[in-house]
């Protein structure tokens, strides 16, 4: 008895057909690139090129023949077909249980730290865990804060409190007052710092993104070291150095960071940082005073 076959066209069904009807279609060039072919009782169809390849390299066989290899030709993509679905399958499964190793070794961390948190602090009782809890994230955020807003100030920043002290000097010199020690210092570590920046990125070697910084820490320490070098003799050009190598330094910052407004009322200024602390200081006691005053309604309600 003769395989039965599909041909799918179209999106268009038509059979069953004897494997010497399709061999006629293939024959007289109707199967298209598009087209598939189907056995029946088979889930998967088969191209119509692999179809006009058989038929048309077994020429003289006889049609047992041809639908034998026809067979061979479905059950082998079916077999590599089920190997392909097979490794996803195992590697579905392997991501599957190490997904499922880590959320427990997670969840098991979390419950021994809560449990060890616990037992230490069991004799405090539930509010006195609790208060225990918030000093200790207030202390963290505290830290955290501190270390942030103590590594190297931006460079506007840095620019800021440079122009600041140039205007300390200027106030000196012009009043002919000797140059504070704190200043001096000042200026020498602002030296310092500027130099080892360009050591570490020198403008020659910085990429376009960094190379406005470079050029205004360069235009800066120019500015500094012309400001521990001005005396009572020095004449207006090295003043205007010094202005000139600031305003070259703003230039090179502009757009790149935040604007800020120079104090014209003859206070030191502000930095930053300190704006970052007193910030940092006045969340922290908003966090400590609503939980007192949690603690004190609950208690009083107790």
């Amino acid at each position: 008895m003769s395989e039965l076959w599909y041909w799918r066209s179209n999106e268009r069904v038509r059979g069953p057909l004897v494997t010497e009807e399709l061999e006629a279609l293939v024959l007289k060039q109707r199967l298209a690139d598009s087209d598939a072919v189907r056995l029946e009782g088979a889930e998967e169809w088969l191209p119509a090129s692999e179809i006009r390849k058989l038929f048309l390299n077994s020429a003289g066989d006889s049609p047992a023949a041809t639908a034998a290899r026809l067979l061979e030709t479905a059950a082998s993509r079916r077999l590599q077909s089920s190997l392909s679905a097979g490794k996803a399958s195992r590697f579905r499964g392997v991501f599957e249980r190490l997904s499922e190793m880590a959320s427990g070794l997670a969840s098991g961390l979390v419950q021994l730290v809560v449990q060890t948190f616990e037992t230490l602090t069991g004799w405090l009782g539930r509010r006195g865990r609790m208060l225990v809890t918030i000093v200790a994230a207030v202390a963290v955020v505290t830290t955290l804060a501190i270390r942030f807003v103590s590594w190297s100030p931006s460079d506007a920043t840095r620019l800021h409190r440079l122009d600041a002290m140039w205007r300390q000097v200027e106030a000196i010199h012009n009043d002919q007052k000797p140059m504070p020690e704190e200043l001096a210092a000042e200026m020498e570590a602002m030296q310092v710092d500027l130099e080892r920046m360009l050591r570490e990125r020198p403008v020659s070697g910085s990429s376009t993104a960094a190379r406005k910084s470079a050029l205004a820490r360069r235009e800066m320490l120019f500015a500094t070291r012309e400001m521990r070098t001005l005396t009572e003799e020095s004449d207006a050009s090295a003043r205007r150095r010094v202005d000139h190598a600031l305003e070259a330094a703003k230039d090179f910052l502009t757009g790149s960071t935040a604007t800020f407004e120079t104090p014209n009322d003859g206070r030191p200024a502000v930095s930053s940082r300190s704006t970052e602390m007193i910030a940092i200081i006045v969340i922290d006691t908003i966090l400590v005073g609503l939980f007192l005053g949690w603690w004190a309604i609950g208690r009083g309600r107790g």
